[in-house]
């Protein structure tokens, strides 16, 4: 399994492009969580509110928002198989999650505003809501392969 930690002494990088950050460019922090093995991936699933690797722990309670991305299939986010393109956004911070709605629904996302109730990212438990400021988080869970492969796109989500 792969964490995305950056090795020491290495510069900070864009999380989109893995370019070097420029002076004054904001930073943002980067975890992964992804399984690498030719199948059965699938057995390496942990979701956000069973998460208990320290680094990732430790960045979400240093960090004032985090936003996670996770994928689902299509039938638990409530979305037609034939069109899955959507996002269910959730998580505790309100205001957050409304910005994120109306930019993702602004560039042609359909909504799915926090439900079903396993997907909306509103345990405090969750990665995403262990924040510093308290606030929580935001989830956002892509359906369908579609929307995957689009996170995966330089540029596509940020």
């Amino acid at each position: 399994m792969s964490t995305g930690r950056r090795p020491p002494g290495r510069p900070r990088c864009r999380p989109d492009t893995l370019a070097p950050l420029t002076p004054g460019t904001p930073l943002v922090d980067y975890w992964m969580l992804e399984g690498l093995r030719t199948s059965n991936n699938a057995e390496l699933h942990v979701t956000s509110s069973h998460c208990d690797d320290s680094v990732a722990r430790s960045m979400a309670a240093a960090s004032a928002n985090v936003l996670s991305f996770h994928g689902c299939t299509a039938t638990p986010a409530g979305t037609p198989a034939a069109r899955p393109e959507a996002v269910v956004v959730g998580g505790l911070n309100a205001r957050l999650r409304t910005l994120i709605s109306a930019n993702l629904h602004g560039a042609g996302f359909r909504i799915i505003a926090g439900n079903p109730e396993d997907l909306n990212g509103d345990l405090p438990e969750n990665i995403c809501n262990r924040t510093l400021t308290g606030e929580g988080g935001n989830q956002l869970e892509l359906p369908g392969t579609s929307c995957r492969r689009h996170s995966r796109t330089p540029g596509r989500f940020i």
